[in-house]
């Protein structure tokens, strides 16, 4: 439930008008379980909620009309909503319910967030001011966190971002500049949001969450965040996954460019750093004459001198000099470039380049980014390359008269004489129609969907098409084993992102990621170690990574409980019409699958060896 939100007056016997209007400094904030309490000038005090955007020496109008109380941040470029919270709903009709996007409000909020951050992610650090917003799922009266999105202060040195916004800017709020320097920055750094993080609960990966979270904060910039009396013109966020994940993309935002790291300072500054630490263990050099070495040195030339023993720590037990190391470990600036051993020595110093993708929050603002990525024209990298782009069928398979029967002999035994005796039961060979004279043509990037009772045929059919089993009539044209991709559910005890089968990180990652497994903690564990749900997506995840052009699916989402097949089935259709692949996939259900697969046509079967064709219903 939302904590109550209360002014108060600084006399206790002062009561409050129905009508009310109060302007007044942020002089003290406190952070209670179920909220803050702000306390303005003149005593005023108001109760809010936990992720409120609001800090010491905010000026704040709170005002109270129709017994509704309000509260805004008066800025340099306009005023920033405080209260009401933020608070945005979408209907997820695939599961079953809507998604509310809003702003952390109470300790419950807070305990789901450090539940969800502390088993997924490495210890992570934020400053200045901080924003979280949550988003829930509510199902039948029952409301879920299944992701958070953290907003936070940005940094001065992205230069990707600094070039382009290094150009004449003006905005209608009044906030302009003829040149995005070092001066400039100072003053409207604050007009940049960025985006620290987007997690979703790994059970949830795929089904349009994250997107959702990023769409969401999008708007609550433009509405409520603002620091230092600076409300955001633009919004950022760097970070390597969005070579893998579009979430941003999806989200509207563009990208900007790739930041540089910081692997050849760091090999330059070492280098020099070293000379300098050799000279001064020598005594050809004073030690107060280098800042870095100084014993009054302040916290970062402390950092910058830890380092520089670390690096040589290193290079002794290495048998190397420090240049030598420097130079065959960081070879690379990527970490799957670098020798396991050298990120492992080396990762805490370095930053590695990282995509930076942008939106505008005003008008001005877009039209600007607009028209200086016309000019500067980043050169995205594809998410999707040609060369994980399976071949594609360009043929219609053409099905024919096709019959499959099962045959058996009955066995003979003490116990299956008496069960012959008693039911009356031949002993010769027994024949079981499982599909008869099915004839069917599936056009290149069809998703058939078969569909029928246990019993009905749908294995065998799979297994004609694969060239596994032989039909006992008719024909499968245009179709060869070697074209097919075929669903499994056996796994070697190695980690899943060894499972894939792709010889190419960035591929591996595509195909993990577009099954909806894009949890980095979930690639280091083994199959058993994985959730049902995880299981079929790493199934999936082999499938993309096949590179063939015909996916076969057996038992799909069989054993998933309603909210897992509705996201797996979605992936899969998402994925295969993307790739632009043909796939036959089998299952007993037909909701919620046939809603969120959304295949081309429903082969339908049943126990008796019949068969027909269904379109699917849309809404």
């Amino acid at each position: 439930m939302n904590p109550p939100l209360m002014i108060r007056l600084p006399s206790a016997s002062a009561p409050i008008p129905s009508t009310f209007d109060y302007t007044g400094t942020v002089e003290r904030v406190r952070v209670k379980a179920d909220g803050k309490t702000l306390t303005l000038t003149g005593g005023v005090e108001l109760d809010v909620h936990r992720s409120c955007c609001v800090g010491v020496n905010d000026e704040l109008r709170v005002t109270k009309r129709s017994g509704a109380l309000r509260a805004e941040a008066i800025c340099e470029n306009g005023t920033a909503t405080v209260l009401p919270a933020f608070s945005v709903a979408h209907a997820l009709p695939d599961l079953g319910g809507r998604l509310v996007v809003r702003e952390a409000r109470d300790a419950s909020d807070a305990d789901g967030y450090e539940r969800l951050a502390s088993y997924h992610y490495r210890a992570h650090q934020s400053f200045g001011r901080k924003a979280m917003l949550v988003a829930t799922l509510e199902r039948d009266g029952v409301e879920t966190l299944v992701g958070y999105l953290e907003l936070n202060n940005t940094f001065a040195g992205n230069k990707p971002r600094n070039d382009l916004l290094d150009a004449q800017f003006d905005d209608a709020s009044g906030i302009s500049w003829a040149r995005w320097d070092m001066k400039v920055r100072g003053r409207y750094l604050n007009a940049i949001a960025r985006i620290g993080r987007c997690v979703v609960h790994p059970e949830f990966r795929g089904a349009g969450i994250g997107v959702l979270l990023c769409s969401g904060a999008l708007e609550y910039c433009k509405t409520h965040w603002h620091i230092s009396r600076i409300k955001p013109l633009f919004i950022e966020i760097t970070a390597d996954m969005l070579k893998f994940v579009p979430f941003a993309q999806s989200a509207g935002m563009t990208y900007v460019g790739t930041t540089s790291g910081n692997i050849d300072r760091v090999k330059r500054d070492q280098k020099y750093l070293n000379r300098v630490f050799a000279d001064i263990e020598s005594g050809a050099r004073d030690r107060e004459s280098h800042s870095v070495f100084s014993v009054n040195a302040k916290s970062m030339l402390q950092k910058q001198r830890g380092d520089v023993e670390r690096i040589r720590k290193i290079a002794s037990d290495q048998n190397l000099d420090v240049e030598q190391m420097l130079s065959v470990f960081l070879s690379a600036d990527t970490p799957d470039g670098m020798s396991p051993t050298a990120y492992e020595l080396l990762s805490t110093l370095l930053r590695f380049p990282k995509p930076t993708y942008m939106a505008g929050l005003t008008k001005d603002a877009s039209a600007f980014l607009s028209k200086r990525l016309s000019e500067v024209r980043p050169d995205e990298p594809a998410l999707v390359t040609e060369e994980m782009r399976p071949a594609k069928l360009s043929n219609t398979i053409r099905i024919t008269d096709l019959s499959i029967a099962y045959e058996y002999n009955v066995a003979s035994s003490s116990w299956a004489n008496a069960i012959q005796e008693a039911f009356g039961i031949d002993k010769t060979i027994k024949s079981i129609t499982g599909v008869s004279a099915l004839t069917l043509d599936v056009q290149p990037m069809q998703i058939v969907y078969v569909w029928g009772p246990s019993g009905s045929g749908k294995t065998g059919f799979l297994e004609a098409l694969d060239g596994s089993r032989k039909p006992s009539s008719g024909t499968v044209k245009g179709l060869t084993p070697k074209d097919c991709a075929l669903f499994s559910l056996d796994f070697e005890d190695a980690p899943a992102i060894e499972q894939v089968g792709s010889q190419d990180l960035a591929h591996c990652l595509f195909s993990m990621n577009a099954a909806g497994l894009s949890e980095a903690a979930l690639y280091f564990k083994h199959p058993k170690m994985l959730s049902t749900g995880q299981r079929h997506r790493l199934g999936i995840a082999r499938l993309i990574a096949s590179r063939k052009p015909v996916w076969i699916i057996d038992e799909f989402c069989s054993v998933l409980d309603d909210t897992t097949a509705a996201i797996v089935s979605k992936n899969v259709g998402r994925t295969a019409r993307a790739l632009g692949v043909t796939a036959f996939i089998a299952g007993p259900r037909r909701e919620p699958v046939l809603s969120a697969l959304k295949p081309s046509f429903i082969l339908n079967l049943d126990s008796l060896g019949r068969w027909n064709t269904e379109a699917l219903k849309t809404a």
